[in-house]
C-alpha cells in the first residue's frame, strides 16, 4: 500500500516537473526570456504577454496606452526617429494600469527614453486605482519566485505552450509587433458599423431657464409636455445643482487620478520623456456628451488634466480634436471611438514631427475653442 502510494506521488511528481519545466523553457509569455531560437510565437492576450515584450525585447522607445494606440506601428517611430520601439496597449486601461506599467518598463530597461502614450478623456475621472478587468495576472509582474507558481503549474499557460507549438510547426513567424494588438485590418468601418454599437444617450437638458416658468395658473393642461423651457424654476435648479456637483466630483477625481498616478511616476523619472496624446474620438462621443450634458465638464477635465502635465519639464501633450474633417466623418471610425490605422499613424507621425502639440500658453483658448465648436454643432446631421 506504502510502495503504491509512493509510486503515485512520485508519478505526479515528475507529471508536475515535466509540465513546469515545459512552461519554464517554452514561456509563452515571455517571463522568464524573451523568444526561443526555433519557436514562434503568437503575441496575443496584451495583460500576460506585454510585461514580457518589456522585460526582454530591445527597445529605447515604448508605445502605449488604450485601444487607442493599438493601431500604431513601432516600425513607423524606427522610420521617422532611427529609435527602437516596441508596442505594448491595454485595452480599456485606466491611469492606474497604465502607470504602472510604465513604471516596470523603465525599472526593466534602464535605456527606456520615450514612452508614448493615449491620453483617454473617458479615463480621466477614475479613482487612482481602478482597473478595467478582473484576475490581471499580477503574478508576473514582479521578480516573486513564490507566486511565479501561479504561472509554471498553470493548465491555461501549459495549453499555451502547446499553442506555440503548433503555431511554430504551421509554419508561422512570431508576431510583429505592428501586427500585434492591431484591430483596424479585422473590423468594418463606417456609418454602418459605427450605428451598430451606438445607441444615441436620452438628451438631458441643463440649461436654467426662468423667463416662463410653470406655475399653478398655466400647468392646467395635462397634454402639455414639459420642457426644458417650461419645466417649474425648482427643477430647473435642481437641475444645475446636479450638474454642478457632477463637475466637481469629475475635478476632483481627475485631480487624485493625475496626481497618484502619472504625476508621481514623471517626477521621479526625469530622464524619460512622456508624450501624451488625447485621442481624436468621433463626432458621436461628442453627442454622446452633449446628449448627457458633460460636454463642459469633460472638457474642463481635459483642460486641467493636460495644464497640471505641461507643468512638467519631460512632458509633452498633443491635442487632435480639432480635427474635424475627421472627427466628423464616419468612414474613419469603427464606433464611436476607435478610428483607423491611417490616423492611428497619422497621430505618430504627429508626435515624431511635433505637429498637434499644445502648449500651456496656447492649452486655454484650444479648450475654449473646442468647447465652442461642440456646444454649438449641429449633431442631427451625422444621423
Amino acid at each position: 500500500m506504502k510502495k503504491k502510494l509512493l509510486t503515485t506521488l512520485l508519478v505526479i511528481a515528475l507529471l508536475l516537473l515535466l509540465c513546469g519545466g515545459a512552461v519554464v523553457v517554452i514561456d509563452p509569455f515571455m517571463h522568464f526570456h524573451g523568444p526561443l531560437a526555433g519557436l514562434e510565437y503568437p503575441l496575443k492576450d496584451e495583460r500576460y504577454i506585454n510585461d514580457g515584450i518589456q522585460r526582454h525585447y530591445d527597445y529605447s522607445v515604448m508605445i502605449t496606452g488604450t485601444s487607442m494606440s493599438q493601431n500604431m506601428r513601432p516600425s513607423l517611430w524606427e522610420d521617422l526617429t532611427g529609435d527602437k520601439a516596441i508596442k505594448t496597449c491595454y485595452s480599456s486601461a485606466s491611469f492606474y494600469e497604465l502607470s504602472q506599467s510604465m513604471e516596470r518598463a523603465i525599472a526593466y530597461n534602464s535605456g527606456l527614453k520615450v514612452i508614448i502614450s493615449s491620453l483617454d478623456p473617458s479615463m480621466m475621472a477614475t479613482d487612482p486605482e481602478e482597473v478595467s478587468y478582473e484576475g490581471i495576472p499580477t503574478y508576473l509582474y514582479d521578480d516573486n519566485v513564490f507566486n511565479d507558481v501561479n504561472y509554471i503549474f498553470n493548465k491555461d499557460v501549459l495549453l499555451k505552450c502547446l499553442a506555440v507549438i503548433n503555431y511554430t510547426r504551421a509554419g508561422n513567424k512570431t508576431t510583429d509587433l505592428d501586427t500585434y494588438g492591431r484591430y483596424d485590418i479585422y473590423h468594418s468601418f463606417g456609418k454602418e458599423s459605427i450605428l451598430q454599437t451606438f445607441t444615441r444617450a436620452e438628451k438631458i437638458d441643463v440649461e436654467l431657464d426662468e423667463s416662463q416658468p410653470v406655475t399653478a395658473e398655466n400647468q392646467s393642461a395635462e397634454d402639455q409636455p414639459v420642457t426644458a423651457e417650461n419645466r417649474p424654476v425648482e427643477e430647473q435648479l435642481e437641475t444645475t445643482e446636479n450638474r454642478l456637483k457632477t463637475s466637481e466630483s469629475m475635478l476632483d477625481k481627475a485631480t487624485t487620478n493625475l496626481e497618484e498616478n502619472y504625476l508621481s511616476l514623471i517626477r521621479k523619472n526625469p530622464e524619460v520623456n512622456f508624450k501624451f496624446f488625447i485621442p481624436a474620438y468621433s463626432v458621436y462621443y461628442w453627442d454622446n456628451l452633449s446628449r448627457k450634458g458633460l460636454i463642459d465638464d469633460t472638457i474642463e477635465v481635459e483642460k486641467y488634466v493636460v495644464s497640471e502635465l505641461l507643468k512638467e519639464q519631460n512632458v509633452e501633450v498633443y491635442v487632435f480634436d480639432d480635427l474635424t474633417e475627421i472627427t466628423n466623418n464616419p468612414d474613419r471610425y469603427m464606433d464611436m471611438l476607435h478610428y483607423d490605422g491611417e490616423m492611428a499613424d497619422y497621430i505618430l507621425e504627429s508626435v515624431a514631427d511635433g505637429r498637434h502639440k499644445i502648449e500651456l500658453g496656447t492649452a486655454e483658448q484650444y479648450f475654449e475653442d473646442i468647447l465652442d465648436y461642440y456646444n454649438n454643432l449641429d449633431f442631427e446631421k451625422f444621423f
